[in-house]
């Protein structure tokens, strides 16, 4: 077996870990994006988007995504 290092053989990785995403509402109508906190996290990663923003989010997700 190799000696490989995860911070160092980064060309070898196909893709790097990803945390839980979730997507829901909350009671004010906002849009909650949550994402898991990894092993030396406390917290939970929050974000919360007004409803009246959501489709301007999303424009530019897809647009940083090469979408549109």
């Amino acid at each position: 077996m190799t000696d490989f290092k995860w911070n160092e053989d980064i060309d070898n990785v196909v893709f790097k870990s990803v945390q839980g995403v979730a997507v829901y509402s909350n009671p004010d109508g906002d849009i909650v994006i949550r994402q898991q906190g990894g092993p030396l996290d406390d917290d939970d990663h929050i974000v919360i988007v007004p409803s009246d923003r959501v489709e301007a989010l999303i424009f530019a997700i897809k647009s940083e995504a090469g979408i549109l």
